[in-house]
């Protein structure tokens, strides 16, 4: 979202239609990819079931944030690409496929780590939370970019906390 970090609330929008990707873009880029390798490559060298499978649940989980995000935002733009997914969304199937996420993400992540696994379904609620209240500060509703960055956040954290459970001892 290099439109966030370089410019005022004013701009951010036309900001975010460039499909250019300037320096911020590029950083951003290359530290989520980084984070994301370096959670993985930590949680397959666990080599043990429970890890390895939060491999699997992880990515559905910081995508049912973008469904969450469609359900209880307005998007910012009337003209923009998610606009139509937004007015057009099945909103009772929406909800249906986020509780039924979040419980099978609690669910696998109390298999996969104990009860302090909880902290990873908990944690993606709390960065869609000041997400989303960022986005209703800065452009009051989400746009794609922030839907992205939305999801690129979420499973960038989750991998490094799924990564780091492990070795939490409480």
């Amino acid at each position: 979202m290099p439109g966030w970090a370089g410019s005022v609330a004013a701009r951010t929008l036309e900001i975010l239609k460039d499909p250019r990707t300037g320096a911020m873009g590029v950083v951003t880029l290359v530290l989520a990819l980084l984070g994301k390798f370096a959670g993985t490559a930590a949680l397959l060298e666990a080599a043990r079931i429970g890890p390895v499978l939060v491999l699997a649940w992880l990515p559905v989980l910081a995508r049912a944030q973008l469904l969450l995000l469609a359900l209880t935002t307005p998007y910012a733009r009337a003209d923009g690409m998610g606009a139509a997914m937004h007015s057009h969304l099945p909103r009772n199937a929406a909800w249906l496929v986020v509780v039924v996420s979040w419980c099978v993400a609690a669910l696998l992540a109390v298999i996969a780590f104990g009860p302090r696994g909880l902290a990873l379904p908990l944690l993606a609620l709390v960065v869609f939370w000041i997400w989303r209240r960022s986005l209703l500060h800065r452009l009051g509703g989400y746009t794609g970019d922030g839907a992205g960055a939305l999801l690129e956040l979420t499973e960038t954290l989750l991998l490094l906390t799924a990564a780091l459970l492990p070795a939490v001892a409480f």
